[in-house]
């Protein structure tokens, strides 16, 4: 996840946004995103 979200800063990308599962939730809060009404969403 840290490679894939340093090479999307690397080519320009401010916002990443995913769907994710209750279970999933906590890995990509560790990773610095944070839950909306949409999905999970972290600002680069």
């Amino acid at each position: 996840m840290k490679m894939l979200i340093e090479e999307a800063e690397q080519k320009g990308v401010t916002e990443i946004s995913l769907g994710a599962t209750e279970s999933g939730r906590p890995l990509y809060e560790k990773c610095g995103f944070v839950k909306t009404e949409e999905g999970m969403v972290l600002n680069l």
